[in-house]
């Protein structure tokens, strides 16, 4: 993207300002970041191998905790980075009131912080797995690096989406959490895709984060690419994604200043 590329310092400084105030202000910020992936992962673990004793044979080659992790930290960055993206141009009005430069940047900003550190906290705990003796395939690491690249993509366009919004609409933060939350449930983390309902086959093919998961644990779990042309479709449609909330947030930027 030619705008990246020609602000890429004041991006670099923008996601450093970001990570210093939202997380590495003090030292329980920085904690946060891997305590409360672990906490809910530790929760979930416990409460469906535990008390609901869920036995289902994709968990069975390597556990349910690995199932799990693998799944889950890719979700938490992802649904942090739009909560954080939705405020973006809200919460910085004074300087897209002040500065001209490309206002899509506090968004990218935002989605950049979130991802580097769940995906410190991601390469903690596979290399904790692995110590333990869990079958990780790191030898697919840089891909499932690359493929975590992409969904920071794919969260940058949906961020730019509810960043227009939410200086249109101030509810849309509310909204937002409840909405998260039935996406959540709606893609296969805490279950393998064999155990949705046929009938509901379409819409979980129709869900981006289930492919987002689903490759995740192939490659790391499984140790297969296992590629299939609808692959390409979904790479495709991330970044078509990001080109339309792009042109919807520079048409809307104009307006900005009226509503903040």
């Amino acid at each position: 993207m030619p705008v990246v590329w020609t602000h890429r310092w004041l991006l670099i400084d923008l996601t450093i300002r970001e990570l210093r105030t939202r997380y590495f202000s003090g030292l329980s910020g920085a904690f946060w970041v891997l305590a409360h992936p672990l906490a809910l992962l530790a929760v979930y673990g416990y409460v469906f191998t535990v008390i609901f004793q869920a036995r289902f044979p994709e968990s069975n080659q390597v556990g349910f905790v690995p199932f799990l992790a693998v799944g889950l930290w890719p979700w938490l960055a992802f649904s942090e980075a739009l909560q954080r993206a939705a405020s973006a141009i809200r919460d910085n009005a004074d300087l897209v009131g002040r500065v001209v430069f490309p206002q899509e940047l506090l968004v990218y900003a935002r989605v950049a912080a979130v991802f580097l550190t769940h995906a410190i906290g991601f390469l903690a705990v596979l290399l904790v797995l692995k110590l333990l003796g869990t079958p990780v395939h790191l030898a697919w690491l840089p891909l499932a690096l690359l493929l975590f690249a992409l969904l920071a993509v794919f969260a940058a366009g949906v961020g730019l989406i509810l960043a227009t919004l939410q200086v249109f609409f101030r509810d849309v933060q509310q909204v937002l959490p409840p909405l998260l939350m039935i996406w959540f449930f709606a893609t296969p983390i805490l279950y393998p895709p064999s155990l949705v309902p046929a009938r509901l086959s379409g819409l979980l093919a129709a869900n981006p984060l289930a492919w987002y998961v689903g490759k995740m644990r192939d490659l790391l779990l499984g140790g297969d690419i296992g590629y299939q042309p609808l692959d390409v479709a979904w790479v495709v449609a991330t970044v078509l994604t990001l080109v339309a909330a792009l042109a919807l947030f520079r048409r809307c930027s104009g307006r900005f200043q009226d509503f903040l």
